[in-house]
């Protein structure tokens, strides 16, 4: 049975042109979880909607009587009222009016009668073509149906669905597929008409219902919370204008099928927002979900990802802080449970880096006192001048997947005051500065020996400064605190232009250090007294 908070959308969405030279199937599981991918200029954003409460089934409806379709709502039997029986049509010659809130297609469509049957949810699925080129493009919709229950086009099923059956629309039926131990629906909805730059489409799902038929059993195979997962995908019609809709969207994307859908590796079950604006990034980082950034974007103040917060923000797009500082200050600051993915760089350059010989304050792209994960594909870096200034400044538990740390004087900082734990995990990527990475405890106590884990699996750190011996491509150090709960491992990876360096600082013991691999091109050193050293493990490159 699954496990989940959330009700009904996982929103993907996917816009991509092609010229008509071969045939795509669906994209990897990185790229299906980009919910905007552009080629040229076609670019769709998916909407959905629900009415206001006390906006009737057929009203002509003005701005502001729809809003945002909201998520964790329960689904139950409907009930039939004033003798309605099983009638679930929908009020064709009673038509709600779309007023302002689409710009294409015909005028209405019919929503089931709440003076009959109580209980279905709104469900309004809309398309905009938000790009300068016209397209084509359908939608794929899986509604939720455990085993041993079944969606029928009348009342004789436990489940029904209301969608827009005008000719604006053609709809398939795929059948039955499973996703995350879940059995759903798939249906495609192909919009028959060119979607042109700047129009809405009308809605291709309007409604959805449990009839009558669902017993018990069926609430308890359903559990808490229903699911309907909608992704969208958009094609230019230029040269594709002869084949029409369904053929072009085929030729783009291949045929959707049971086993060719958008969610054969499974679905996140996080909502999914796409943001082009400083203030929508806020407050969608704030919320939680997965975040898709559009476009480039300059912020002005510290982005925040609260504690207990997931987040994914996708780059489709690059992320500049501009600010005059006069003290500690970050793009981000994770508190939460942050992955970065996509393509894209966060760059900081601080107008006003503390440049003392030891520096108060620090001017991060990234403060982590949460859990940080970078993939492949994403750029961090710090151009600010100064000591304290980090693409990664990691206070709590940061995985290195892949991608690129750059900094000025230093790219990632580990560092902690306290007992609590500190873990950095590098599997993948580039870390890349005069000294790329500094395992540092500022406090001032050496009785005090905060857990500190560090572990390299792969990748490379390497230092921009002349090649030389006396370099640090990284290296440990202690203002007071003791290092002695502090454990360096290194199981692979390569460590270019200086040299890997173990010291315990003014006070305290040195790390633990252990090399089962990697490839280094100068001797690991471990620091003595009076700035001298020995060597733990000679050079092997």
């Amino acid at each position: 049975m699954k496990n989940r908070k959330l009700l009904l959308i996982v929103s993907l969405i996917l816009a991509m042109t092609m010229a008509m030279g071969g045939t795509l199937a669906y994209l990897t599981d990185t790229d299906e979880a980009v919910n905007v991918m552009t080629l040229g200029n076609v670019d769709i954003e998916q909407i959905e909607l629900q009415r206001k409460e006390g906006i009737a089934y057929n009203a002509t409806l003005k701005e502001g009587d729809l809003e945002p379709f909201e998520q964790g709502q329960a689904l139950y039997p409907a009930f039939p009222v004033n003798n309605a029986g099983t009638d679930y049509s929908a009020e064709m010659n009673d038509l709600l009016y779309w007023g302002p809130y689409v710009h294409t297609g015909t005028a209405a469509n019919g929503l089931w009668n709440e003076n009959k049957l109580i209980g279905a949810l709104d469900k309004f699925v809309f398309v905009e073509n938000t790009g300068s080129s016209d397209a084509y493009y359908r939608t794929i919709i899986a509604f939720e149906c455990p085993e041993g229950m079944e969606y029928s086009e009348g009342a004789d099923k436990e489940f029904m669905m209301n969608v827009n059956g005008s000719n604006l629309f053609t709809w398939d039926n795929i059948g039955y597929v499973e996703v995350d131990d879940v059995r759903y629906l798939v249906m495609v909805a192909t919009y028959q008409d060119v979607l042109m730059p700047g129009e809405i489409s009308h809605p291709s799902l309007l409604q959805v219902v449990m009839t009558h038929n669902a017993t018990n059993e069926d609430m308890k195979k359903l559990g808490e919370t229903y699911e309907i997962l909608a992704f969208s995908q958009a094609v230019q019609t230029k040269n594709m204008e002869t084949i029409g809709a369904n053929a072009a969207l085929n030729a783009a994307f291949g045929e959707v099928t049971d086993k060719n859908h958008p969610w054969k590796d499974g679905v996140s079950g996080l909502p999914t927002k796409t943001v082009k604006t400083a203030e929508d990034l806020k407050a969608a980082l704030a919320e939680g979900g997965i975040v898709v950034l559009a476009d480039d974007v300059t912020v002005t103040e510290t982005l925040n990802v609260p504690a207990g917060k997931d987040v994914e923000l996708i780059l489709n797009g690059d992320l500049s802080y501009a600010v005059s500082n006069s003290g500690a200050s970050a793009i981000i600051n994770n508190k939460g449970n942050l992955t970065l993915s996509g393509e894209g760089t966060l760059s900081f350059v601080a107008e006003n880096p503390d440049l003392g010989t030891i520096p108060a304050y620090a001017t991060n792209t990234i403060t982590n006192t949460g859990t940080l994960t970078i993939e492949a594909g994403v750029t961090v870096e710090n151009g600010s001048e100064g000591g304290a200034s980090y693409a990664v400044d990691n206070h709590g538990i940061f995985y290195l997947n892949g991608g690129t740390l750059k900094g000025d004087r230093c790219a990632l900082r580990v560092a902690k005051y306290n007992a609590d734990n500190v873990v950095f995990v590098m599997n993948d990527g580039l870390v890349t500065a005069k000294t790329p990475a500094w395992i540092q405890l500022p406090g001032s106590n050496a009785s005090v020996a905060p857990n500190i884990s560090v572990t390299i699996n792969g990748g490379t750190m390497q230092s921009t400064e002349a090649t030389s011996a006396d370099n640090n491509v990284c290296y440990t150090y202690s203002f007071g605190n003791s290092h002695a709960n502090t454990s360096v491992t290194i199981n692979g990876g390569e460590f270019l232009g200086g040299t890997f360096s173990i010291g315990s600082g003014y006070k305290g013991d040195a790390p633990t250090l252990t090399i089962n691999g990697g490839t280094f091109e100068y001797d690991v050193l471990q620091w003595l007294e009076n700035n001298e050293n020995k060597v733990l493990y000679a050079a092997n490159k």
